[in-house]
């Protein structure tokens, strides 16, 4: 202007009375110039924060919490935050869990076995399909539930098996206060409560005669099904001639759909008061099906190891077992171990053909 003046000795941007030259913050955005971006535009001068957006480009002045649209409010706007929607810190940590929840809790390390986790099963995906039942194991199909297993006994000889156990399968916990006990190759009796003899445990491969006085019942709680437990389904290894095996399904199944192609090394099934055999026609007598709970002679005519069938798919065949047609009450029997079977095709007496109608009675 030709005269002292220090309010217009050059260009002064932000007008606070100091020159550019003279001014270490020429647009008083907060950010000193030689620091700033666009030292000359208080709406752009760093990224302080790393999120792609200008600290200044809302306020004028520097202000990382205010540099953009941020949905989550976590500090860094939508167009720098890899997680808008989510609140993150730092700003390349992932919010979201395995599951996709924002702060969940379903992280692997932490899920697995467990069925606390957001959306995340006890096996680590996240389906939410597999969980923990009572018998603590983790997984998506109801066969390897925990149960309470009630089998009831009749006076005299009973033919079981245990489609599942408890932890404890010794003989005096399974048996309680049953008379006594028989299995292949092994027995136990009960002395005043004292269990005395060579069976001291139950096996899940066994088959046993259980002998009560009154009528009774075994019962195991929180049992586990034995196909379906830690160590998988149950393997018989089967010996030439007889073996008491179990079956370890809660569920009847047709002979045929159990054994598959095991049928082909066994000559004939003995159940408690039930047989069949093999024949070249398929299987013939009164046995026509496997029951949960019940034990079972299987007659082998060859050595070989085998599984029911019907372990992953669940039972291929089920079937109802047919009662036996029960004898005249003049003519009724106890039923022990020492059983006998008779397997007649064709029979005629005083030249009169019996049918499926007639009853033949042997003692």
């Amino acid at each position: 202007s030709g005269s002292y003046d220090s309010a217009n000795d050059e260009d002064d941007y932000d007008m606070d009375g100091a020159c550019n030259d003279g001014d270490e913050d020429d647009d008083n955005d907060t950010v000193l110039d030689t620091d700033d971006s666009e030292p000359l535009n208080e709406f752009a001068c760093q990224d302080v924060d790393i999120d792609s957006c200008d600290d200044c480009s809302q306020d004028g002045v520097a202000n990382t919490l205010n540099d953009g649209t941020d949905n989550d409010e976590d500090g860094w706007c939508n167009d720098g935050d890899p997680w808008p929607d989510c609140s993150n810190d730092p700003i390349d940590a992932d919010p979201y869990d395995e599951c996709g929840n924002c702060h969940g809790d379903g992280f692997a390390e932490y899920c697995i076995g467990t069925d606390d986790c957001n959306d995340m099963a006890c096996d680590g995906d996240c389906d939410q399909v597999a969980y923990i039942d009572d018998c603590g194991e983790c997984d998506d199909s109801s066969n390897t539930d925990c149960l309470d297993l009630y089998i009831d006994l009749h006076t005299g000889p009973n033919l079981i098996s245990f489609y599942a156990l408890a932890e404890d399968v010794s003989v005096s916990t399974i048996f309680g206060d049953a008379d006594a006990v028989l299995t292949e190759g092994s027995a136990a009796f009960n002395n005043d409560g004292n269990w005395i003899g060579s069976l001291l445990e139950v096996s899940q491969e066994n088959g046993y005669w259980v002998m009560v006085s009154v009528n009774d019942a075994l019962e195991i709680l929180d049992a586990d099904p034995i196909n379906y437990d830690m160590d998988g389904e149950v393997i018989y290894s089967i010996h030439y001639g007889p073996n008491l095996i179990s079956y370890p399904f809660q569920t009847d199944q047709s002979i045929e759909g159990a054994l598959g192609d095991a049928a082909d090394g066994i000559y004939g099934l003995l159940g408690e008061g039930f047989a069949a055999i093999s024949t070249e026609d398929g299987w013939a007598g009164s046995l026509t099906s496997f029951e949960g709970g019940r034990g079972y002679w299987l007659v082998a005519i060859e050595t070989f190891d085998f599984s029911f069938e019907g372990t992953e798919e669940g039972l291929s065949r089920m079937a109802v077992q047919t009662p036996v047609r029960a004898v005249p009450e003049s003519y009724a029997f106890k039923q022990t171990t020492n059983q006998a079977f008779y397997f007649i095709e064709s029979a005629t007496i005083q030249n009169k053909q019996l049918n499926s109608e007639d009853i033949i009675i042997a003692y």
